[in-house]
């Protein structure tokens, strides 16, 4: 277990009484509150929406980052609540009745999915919004739900293309004068705020100029976009992307998966139940190409991050085998050929042919561990045993599991916290855990550092909200909160000196919440990370590996931390996905380009990829608790 001088909490400080309500909310009450409903498994029952029931109660609706943004007579807020039901279950019943439609579903079929929720809409209903001008909390009662405002949505999505959804209206090419002002678009709206831009020194407008050249009279659009996406994929930000209207069609799927375990490359089978070959699992070759090359060629299609996130994203990349052989110049073809080994290097050596599928596999979450408790005799003779918290996905909703999952691990003789393979999400869950583990005497510690670029649409409380991030002059630290940021930056040195046109520097402090449940958790802690883990678990990984008696054990974290910003090219439908912050660890460096590295390195098995297969890192994780005795930090 390592010691630092500095030990790591966890604190809500809040900008604004009306906000600080809504995130004491998520500590005391979210998940639990009337009307606040979790849908869990996929079984719906089915209500069949008729004209009469399509109504809405807003004048417009757009989204930013993926949340919604509603007009409500002429002015514009943040939905909190429709009729006391939280917007973010019915945005989660939303994608989980209708996966990938979620914003479709939410902006025309509200009544339906309210319905089948169990909470029938009237005539009106109340809203509890925010205003996105001031930030006020507003609560309008009686908001008339008519056709005329849903019709007004449903026409407006005809025209604007969704996540995940395409547009009638979008065009599969342009004339050459249209693709060349979306261009001018692109550039000026990286120019105006993406925090990246100038990273890694990058001639936007010569890279832009070279790529207009290139164009002929008619501009295919899907294209023109995967140009674009190269070009922005070289910025190192771990969150861009750009989105055709019309993606191209990916074609044939590699029939098995592919994963990283002890020093090579496994296939095995969708379903996770064997590998492509019982006793060669490691993947030498495609095609007769060996796998490295692979892996470089599909590295091109996905973010310059760190080398775990690199190839974490080309693995999943190369599913689509058909772009892979395009992009290395191969021919097509109906089979794979796949050479596969008893090793990583070397070892019995076998050459089979597989048959492409027109689906592509899916990984799924993973691993499939659960919150337990691993008694005293799997645990060695750990007294009380070792708790396990399995957090699949940062959702501030589970805040009111997770105390209730400490409260009932209060006595063992350690805690693991396994992150493995989440994408990140809210921040919540960190300071609510933190809290558990900061020492009193200790106090708080700067846990993130960050700048947003000053683009005139952001609004001075950019990084604020569910991020937690504010200036060091924000009114609402605490003194001792104060003179932790003071102390934190004399020392801070970022890798990387923030160019001019961004904001000061905010900061994530943590502390002790003040929650009733809480209580001090001296026993050791260990968190399981791997390289599927990333952006606001990157945060998580990284506050709380600062903190004494906490062992970050498995591999490096994938590396990314942004407030996403969206802009589209209107000529040609493409979308734009891009960070708006440069964020740091406690350390100086950034978290895009580098993730969070381990205390204590354990790759996964080959079998630990399969169900039932093991779990090495879940294993090494016991024994270290074990060998501690569950000694107090």
């Amino acid at each position: 277990m390592k010691h630092t001088p500095l030990v790591l909490a966890a604190v809500l400080s809040i900008h604004g009484a009306n906000e600080a309500r809504w995130v004491q909310s998520i500590f005391e009450s979210l998940g639990s509150a009337p009307g606040t409903h979790r849908v869990r498994g996929s079984a719906f029952p089915s209500i069949t929406q008729t004209g009469e029931d399509k109504a809405s109660p807003f004048d417009g609706l757009r989204w930013s980052s993926g949340l919604p943004e509603v007009d409500v007579e002429g002015t514009w807020y943040r939905p909190v609540s429709i009729d006391g039901v939280s917007v973010a279950s019915i945005l989660e019943f939303c994608e989980k009745r209708w996966p990938g439609k979620r914003e479709k579903r939410f902006g025309e079929d509200l009544v339906e999915a309210m319905a089948l929720m169990g909470h029938g809409t009237g005539r009106s209903v109340s809203l509890d919004l925010v205003r996105l001008a001031d930030g006020v909390k507003i609560e309008l009662a009686a908001v008339a739900m008519t056709k005329a405002k849903r019709q007004a949505i449903w026409a407006s999505n005809q025209t604007h293309r969704s996540s995940g959804r395409v547009s009638p209206a979008a065009p599969s090419a342009v004339p050459v004068e249209l693709a060349r002002r979306d261009l001018e678009r692109f550039g000026a709206g990286l120019r105006d705020r993406f925090a990246y831009v100038s990273l890694k020194g990058i001639d936007l407008e010569a890279e832009l100029e070279s790529l207009s050249e290139t164009l002929r009279a008619e501009v295919d659009v899907a294209s023109l976009a995967n140009a674009l996406n190269r070009l922005l994929m070289r910025f190192g930000d771990g969150h861009a992307r750009v989105e055709a209207p019309r993606p191209r069609d990916p074609g044939r799927h590699l029939p098995f998966l592919l994963d990283t375990a002890q020093g090579g490359i496994v296939a095995f089978d969708p379903d996770r139940t064997r590998f492509v070959d019982r006793s060669r699992p490691y993947v030498q070759a495609i095609d007769g190409d060996p796998v490295a090359h692979w892996i470089g060629a599909m590295s091109e299609q996905v973010v310059a991050g760190s080398p775990q996130l690199v190839q974490h994203r080309a693995l999943r990349a190369l599913r689509e085998i058909e772009r892979a052989r395009e992009a290395k110049g191969y021919d097509a073809s109906d089979v794979i050929e796949l050479t596969l080994s008893s090793k990583p290097k070397g070892g019995r050596k076998k050459t089979i042919t597989l048959d492409l599928q027109p689906r592509r596999p899916t990984y799924g979450t993973w691993p499939r561990t659960e919150t337990r408790l691993v008694t005293a005799q799997e645990a060695g003779g750990a007294k009380g045993g070792i708790g396990v918290i399995r957090l699949a996905e940062m959702d501030d909703e589970l805040i009111p599991e997770v105390r209730r999952a400490m409260q009932r691990f209060r006595g063992t003789a350690g805690l693991i916290l396994d992150v493995r393979g989440n994408g990140g999400g809210q921040r919540g869950l960190c300071a609510a855990l933190a809290g558990y583990l900061v020492d009193e005497v200790t106090g708080p510690v700067v846990g993130n550092v960050a700048a947003y670029r000053l683009a005139p649409a952001f609004r001075e409380d950019h990084l604020g909200g569910s991020r937690l991030l504010y200036r060091a002059d924000d009114p609402h630290w605490s003194g001792a909160q104060s003179r932790a940021i003071a102390d934190f930056a004399a020392t801070f040195e970022p890798e990387w000196k923030l160019p001019d046109g961004f904001s000061e520097w905010h900061y994530l402090v943590l502390d002790r919440t003040g929650h009733p449940d809480e209580f001090h958790y001296d026993r050791p802690v260990i968190v399981l990370t791997d390289e599927a883990s990333f952006s606001a678990t990157d945060i998580f990984a990284a506050a709380l590996g600062e903190l004494s008696g906490v062992t970050l054990l498995g591999t490096a974290t994938g590396g990314g931390s942004a407030r996403v910003q969206t802009f589209d090219l209107p000529e040609t439908g493409i979308r734009v996905r891009c960070a708006s912050m440069a964020s740091f660890q406690p350390n100086g460096q950034l978290y895009d380009g580098h993730g969070v590295a381990v205390d204590v390195e354990v790759e996964r098995a080959p079998a630990d990829l399969l169900l039932g297969g093991g779990d090495a890192q879940m294993q090494a994780a016991i024994r270290l608790i074990s060998e501690s005795g569950g000694s107090p930090k």
